[in-house]
Order: structure tokens, then sequence, then C-alpha cells
């Protein structure tokens, strides 16, 4: 499996008056843009950027980073799993996949400050519980899903 490669040149997550003006400046210009996600389209979004983008610098993403990759899901912000992985290996933990095939994919982590592991399975019966399956994306993507959610719960835990 690949990861995205989640970088920053940001310094902290402080958000100072200067940069919040900054920041308004850009979501009104993103706000206008067809290349962010469209659920950040339009004037009444502008908002919604500003919280994204406040978000994901506090984990360490840059605005388009924090756009691209943050999710609203029942009115929390998410980071999709790759980032997630992606962020964690940043930090020097370990994820190792133990089994993926279109029945279940089992992950384990080892944190690289205590050297305590944790190992998570998803299986597709529990997406199917879930009413995930009816899905394009499982459909199509199986495996992937599978990877996704059993690493997310991984790193959730861990």
């Amino acid at each position: 499996m690949t990861t995205d490669i989640v970088t920053t040149n940001q310094s902290s997550a402080e958000i100072t008056a200067d940069s919040f003006k900054l920041l308004e400046k850009q979501a009104k210009i993103l706000a206008k843009s067809s290349f962010v996600p469209a659920q950040y389209r339009g004037a009444a979004k502008e908002g919604d950027i500003i919280a994204a983008a406040m978000y994901g610098r506090s984990v360490g993403l840059d605005v388009m980073q924090s756009l691209c990759k943050i999710h609203v899901v029942n009115g929390k912000p998410a980071l999709d799993a790759a980032t997630m992985n992606a962020l964690v290996r940043q930090q020097g933990h370990s994820l190792q996949v133990v089994v993926l095939d279109d029945d279940k994919c089992t992950v384990t982590g080892t944190r690289a400050d205590t050297k305590d592991t944790a190992t998570f399975t998803f299986t597709y019966a529990m997406a199917q519980a879930a009413g995930l399956d009816g899905k394009d994306v499982w459909k199509n993507y199986r495996q992937a899903m599978l990877f996704a959610r059993a690493s997310s719960q991984l790193n959730r835990i861990l």
C-alpha cells in the first residue's frame, strides 16, 4: 500500500490576526475556484474553508491539503485514511498489513515512543452490517476500503 506524503512548512498551528486575515482572503478566492472539492465552492462555503484550514493546520496540513484530505462526517471533521497513515508514519510509528484480501484486512502497528503494539481487523461482513457495501467505492475498490477502515481504526486506538 502507498500513502500520501504530508509535509508542511508551518512552524506551529497558532493562528494570528494576520494569518487569519490571509486565510479569509484565501477562502474568498478558493470558494470561487473549480479546483477545490465541490463541498467548498460558493460564497456560503468560505467559513467551511476557514474551518477546514484551521483544523488541518492543527495536524500539520496546509490549506489545499486540508480541503482535499479532511471530510465532514455527521458534522465532525475526519482525516482520510491515507493522510492519517502518512501523519502517523511521519511521527515514526509503524503500520504493517498482516492480511489483505476481499474478505478482510488486518493491520498491526507499533508506537515509536512506547513500543506499544495493537492490531485491528476490518471485515467485509462488518462493512455489510454498517450498510457500506452498497456504495460504488466498496463495489469497485473493496480491498482499498477494507485497508482504509482497518488502518484508520488502528490509528485511533494506538
